[in-house]
C-alpha cells in the first residue's frame, strides 16, 4: 500500500496544478516521494512487505494519517520544484574542516517536516528503538550514584 493515495494528495494540496494531474501521474509522484519521506524520518530499517521503511497497513490510524500528509507535502514540493531539481547535484560548493555547504535547496520539502513534527514516526536519533520505547542509554543520566 502506498503512503498516500491520489485523492489524499489532492485533498491535502492547495495547488491547482495537482488537480489537473491524472491518477497515474500522481501515483508516480507518490512513489518518488516515499523514499524522501523515509529519509526525513531518520529510520534505518525497511519493511520487507513493501520495500519502504513504513508499512501503512500495520500503522496506527493517526500515524498513517501523518504519513499520508507528509507524503502529500513532498508530492506538492516535487511538483513546485520540477523534476530537474531532483536530478541535480545537492550542493554547488562544499568546504571544511568544519564542513559547510552552499547551493541548492534541500530535496525534502519544509512542509514534510511540519507534518511529521510531534508524531511517533519522526525519529531524530539513530539510537532510537522505535515507537514508544526509550533507547538503551536513556536511563544513563538517572543511574548516577550519589556520594
Amino acid at each position: 500500500m502506498p503512503y498516500a493515495t491520489p485523492d489524499e494528495v489532492r485533498e491535502y494540496s492547495t495547488l491547482d496544478k495537482l488537480d489537473a494531474l491524472d491518477d497515474e501521474t500522481l501515483e508516480k509522484l507518490i512513489a518518488d516521494s516515499e523514499p524522501d519521506v523515509d529519509r526525513a524520518t531518520g529510520y534505518s530499517t525497511t519493511q520487507a512487505s513493501n520495500g519502504r521503511r513504513f508499512d501503512p497497513l500495520t500503522m496506527e490510524q493517526s500515524d498513517r494519517a501523518t504519513l499520508s500528509r507528509a507524503t502529500s507535502a513532498q508530492v506538492e514540493y516535487r511538483v513546485v520544484m520540477g523534476a530537474e531539481f531532483f536530478i541535480r547535484d545537492q550542493y554547488t560548493e562544499q568546504s571544511g574542516p568544519e564542513f559547510s555547504t552552499k547551493g541548492t535547496l534541500g530535496r525534502i520539502g519544509p512542509r514534510v517536516y511540519d507534518e511529521l513534527g510531534g508524531s511517533n514516526i519522526l525519529v531524530l536519533s539513530t539510537s532510537w528503538n522505535g515507537y514508544g520505547e526509550a533507547p538503551s542509554w536513556y536511563s544513563f543520566a538517572y543511574n548516577v550514584e550519589s556520594d
